[in-house]
């Protein structure tokens, strides 16, 4: 990765702070990682030889190692290049003369963070150690015993760093020849042993130098010596020494001289010089017993735990690691002795544990993507995870090499890709429950499944743009696999939540929409990416079964809307009893149970429009004839129990004589009587309350008329993306939907009934006593129009206040036209206790003009071309007031001649109805219309 990458690539693993765990077993003796670190450099020193220490030269070794084939070096040349080759580094702070460039061991001196006491200590030491051992090789040198032999106190300039260091190579010496030996003992040598550890443990114990060639010092070093040159093949003395080659001594060692490859200064970086270094490495590999496949293994896991511990970020080191495992693969296939085959085996099983790890969950592992990371990953630890197969089919007799593994990386990564979905599905399912928790009562969120397959939508888009790419140079049906395994974990969820399904309704059929597109994309992914697939992804299209939505959310949305439009029904009919018909419970003066069934029918048609089918008539239809069900029912509940206002009109007497005695009489009773409540038995309260209660009922009717045309429209517009506001709705000029004109012609009609009902309980039964009982009642002097004006008033302010102000002068217009009918009875059939005379005229005109100005208010109440009109009829009956007896019958013999034959007759179809009399009945026509009379 070059150097300049992303900042939000530094940590691209959510595992990185854990240190993944080294493969070879922990050292059981004392020994820190600068011991090791500075016995690896006096090895290495040592295994340069004798000409090395006495002229260090700038020339560098040839190049050439044998063992680290073309391809490795490659792969180290292109590292270190991409690690930083082209550092702005004019010397190199190993270089002692600034003006040439360090020698590979003066690199290799400041790599391993030697000081220059220590070098100029070990190459004087070693020096004196080969000029008693010419002519041999550097194998048959105990180093540490020589070096304890070549040093003493007086080279260290603190006594305590002597100490110390002196300690540290008898540690070595215990470590090599007693605790980790190469060469195992036998029987005959536990004597040896014990006698050389008591040694060691004396020594390391006392702080009392030995003094050089005296009988203690020639023991250890016989001892010593006999321990380590123990042959293999048995034979004496043993050419080579072996001190520093048992496992895992010599592998630890051996990863302190590789440790010194990466550069000091830039962490996860290796140093230009690597090849030079390495070469020089090989000179240790006689002393160590380091072979081709140690070396390689070495490296290899020395560059992966350097990549895990710069950051995880520097791919070009897992790639150069990989190499050395192709390596190790090639030493396999030749059937090159493996030496630590276990050690092999469990580097390879601690690197692909850890790549395993992160790849079972790569979308928590790689969040932002990070593909070159991930594919780099992908790489090492596939090959990791196929050598480790490989060796097993190999050891597991003829059953186990029968396995099949041409398909191992592709099934890796189906297996990768499944655990990591899985893992983010979970993760998503726990964000879902969280927000299920979150939503407050009343709250009408998005259902959370529908929210949860929105989100794996995005998923499943993340997913086919940053990870399928990389995955699918392991596996081509890496987004087929994806999509499948997405399907499959919802569709579990879809049918958990229709098997618990209690209640239908528009957030069910919301989940089962979404759930209906998420398979619609994931199945075209499915079949997108099944191109390259052998058998055309037919197995994967086989492994999402269907959802089955459409058919589903077609039943479901019928059941809903039948329930829905029930439900409707019967809230009206539970609520609307409850309803006190009270002006307070709305500011516009109609009742409540009107506003929240609107509301109701509102949340029906919005949810319907969402709906698959609302488009379809026959659905349309039946939510039409629901609407107008429930609000047919709601019109004749509210009509209900008001009665008819044919109740309230008064039996008219019969037409009598006029009888003196009886009208004083009858005059004086009616001064006293009381209002009586109806006959039928209706609950008595006040006149107020009940003008109140239907004034309210008529606010309310005319409020749902009005509502219809906006349902209409509201019909009309349902299916567009974006609905006009209702402000928009009732300005636009266009006719709303004509489904609802039926039932608002009905509300029209009911508003109308409880118009004329209001009207004729105030006239006559609110005001009885005054109006048809009172008015005229024993003269009409005494029981003028002022005594119903001044209770018929007050009842005006009342409808004023409380009927809706575009109702307003229906209301009134009504209750002048049922005052002027009672006048009309009060005149023309008032039974025996009003009588007229010619001087009564004057009065009656009077009182009709006080009746009129009532309801004009001076030009503020009813227009006065409608009050005109009203009362033509009465100024016709009135005018008769003005005529005497003779000439009326003398008129009316001259219309009607039969009236002379004394007997009764129906005339006209259009006559009024008039009270039932004792003589005949006749009906004048002309200026006075409607007029029944009675004849003596």
């Amino acid at each position: 990765m070059a150097p300049n990458a992303p900042d939000q690539l530094m940590r691209v693993l959510s595992l990185s702070d854990a240190p993944v765990d080294s493969p070879f077993p922990e050292l059981e003796i004392d020994l820190s990682e600068d011991d090791l670190r500075e016995t690896a450099y006096e090895i290495l020193v040592a295994a340069c030889g004798h000409g090395a220490l006495s002229a260090r030269t700038q020339t560098k070794p040839k190049t050439g190692l044998h063992s680290v084939t073309s391809l490795t070096h490659r792969g180290l040349r292109k590292a270190a290049h991409a690690l930083g080759s082209m550092r702005d580094k004019p010397v190199h702070p190993a270089s002692k003369d600034k003006k040439r460039p360090p020698t590979t061991a003066e690199i290799v001196q400041y790599q391993m963070r030697i000081d220059e006491e220590s070098e100029t200590r070990i190459r004087r030491a070693l020096l004196r150690a080969f000029s008693h051992h010419v002519g041999k090789p550097v194998e048959s040198m105990l180093v540490p015993l020589e070096l304890l032999q070549c040093i003493g106190p007086r080279d260290f300039t603190n006594p305590a760093h002597y100490q110390r260091w002196r300690r540290r190579q008898l540690r070595i010496l215990e470590a090599g020849l007693l605790v980790y030996p190469a060469i195992r003992s036998e029987g005959g040598d536990t004597t040896l042993s014990q006698r050389l550890q008591k040694m060691l443990d004396d020594l390391q114990n006392s702080s009392t130098e030995v003094a050089k060639n005296t009988e203690g010092w020639n023991a250890l070093k016989i001892a010593a010596l006999a321990k380590a040159g123990r042959s293999v093949s048995g034979e004496h003395p043993s050419p080579k020494l072996h001190w520093a080659d048992g496992y895992p001594l010599n592998v630890h060692l051996y990863l302190a001289l590789l440790l010194s490859t990466f550069d000091t200064l830039e962490e996860g970086q290796l140093i230009d010089e690597i090849e030079d270094v390495l070469e020089m490495f090989k000179k240790t590999w006689g002393i160590l017993g380091i072979n081709e496949v140690l070396h390689d293994l070495c490296f290899m896991w020395v560059l992966f735990n350097q990549f895990i511990a710069a950051g995880q970020i520097e791919t070009d080191l897992l790639t150069t690691a990989q190499a050395h495992m192709k390596e190790l693969a090639a030493l396999v296939d030749n059937h090159v002795v493996v030496h630590g085959a276990q050690a092999v085996k469990d580097s390879l099983t601690t690197i692909h544990s850890w790549c395993e790890r992160r790849l079972l969950a790569y979308h928590e592992t790689f969040p932002q993507g990070a593909q070159e990371v991930m594919e780099a990953l992908l790489a090492i630890g596939l090959s990791a995870g196929r050598l480790l197969a490989e060796g097993s089919n190999q050891g597991g007799g003829a059953k186990r090499k029968d396995k099949n593994l041409s398909n191992f990386e592709s099934d890796k990564v189906e297996l990768y890709i499944r655990s990591s979905l899985k893992a983010a599905f979970a993760q998503m399912m726990e964000t879902t429950d969280t927000r299920r928790r979150s939503f407050k009562k009343g709250d009408v969120p998005v259902p959370p499944l529908a929210a949860l397959a929105a989100d794996i939508g995005q998923l499943a888009a993340d997913e086919r743009a940053k990870y399928t790419p990389v995955l699918k140079k392991w596996n081509v049906c890496a987004g087929g696999i994806a999509a499948a395994t997405l399907h499959a974990c919802f569709g579990r969820e879809v049918k958990q939540f229709l098997t618990g399904l209690q209640k239908v309704g528009p957030d069910v059929l919301q989940v089962l929409k979404a759930a209906q597109l998420l398979e619609e994309v994931l199945v075209q992914i499915a079949v997108e990416d099944a191109v390259d697939a052998e058998d055309g992804g037919k197995s994967l299209i086989r492994e999402m079964q269907p959802y089955d939505c459409e058919s589903f959310i077609e039943k479901l949305s019928k059941e809903w809307l039948q329930n829905a439009l029930v439900n409707l029904i019967e809230w009206v009919g539970r609520n609307i009893e409850h309803e006190e018909w009270k002006p307070k419970s709305t500011r516009e003066g109609y009742a409540h149970s009107a506003v929240e069934i609107l509301s109701i029918i509102d949340e029906t048609m919005e949810a319907f429009f969402g709906l698959p089918f609302s488009t379809n008539p026959q659905y349309v239809e039946q939510l039409v004839s629901g609407v107008e069900s429930a609000i047919q029912l709601y019109c004749q509940k509210t009509l209900a129990g008001t009665g008819k206002k044919e109740r309230y009109v008064p039996s008219l007497p019969s037409l009598t004589r006029y009888d003196p005695s009886e009208f004083k009489k009858i005059g004086q009773q009616l001064q006293k009587s009381r209002i009586v409540a109806p006959s039928d038995g209706e609950v008595s309260i006040t006149r107020n309350e009940e003008l109140v209660n239907i004034c309210v009922r008529i606010n309310t009717l005319h409020h749902l008329s009005t509502e219809m045309e906006y349902l209409g429209k509201r019909l009309k517009h349902g299916w567009q993306k974006e609905v006009p506001s209702r402000t928009e709705l009732q300005q636009n000029g266009q006719q709303g939907a004509s489904s609802f004109t039926d039932v608002a012609r009905e509300l029209d009609n009911g508003v109308q009934f409880l118009i004329e009902l209001v009207s004729y309980r105030v006239v006559f039964f609110d005001l009885r006593s005054v109006f048809w009982e009172g008015l005229y009642a024993g003269g009409v002097k005494d029981a003028r129009i002022g005594t119903v004006i001044d209770q018929l008033d007050p009842l005006l302010g009342v409808v004023a206040e409380t009927v809706a102000a575009s109702l307003r002068n229906r209301v009134v217009g009504a209750l002048m036209k049922a005052s002027m009918d009672c006048l009309v009875l009060v005149l023309l059939a008032g039974g025996p206790s009003r009588a007229f005379s010619l001087e009564d005229a004057g009065m009656l005109e009077e009182d009709l003009f006080e009746l009129t100005d009532l309801f004009t208010a001076g030009g503020d109440g009813l227009p006065e071309a409608l009050v005109t009109s009203a009362t033509r009829q009465i100024h016709g009956i009135l005018s008769l007031f003005t005529l005497n007896t003779a000439y009326l019958i003398q008129k009316l013999r001259e219309v009607y001649p039969e009236a002379d034959a004394g007997t009764t007759s129906m005339f006209k179809s259009n006559a009024a109805v008039v009270p039932r009399t004792t003589g005949v009945e006749v009906v004048l026509t002309g200026e006075v219309r409607q007029l029944s009379y009675r004849f003596g």
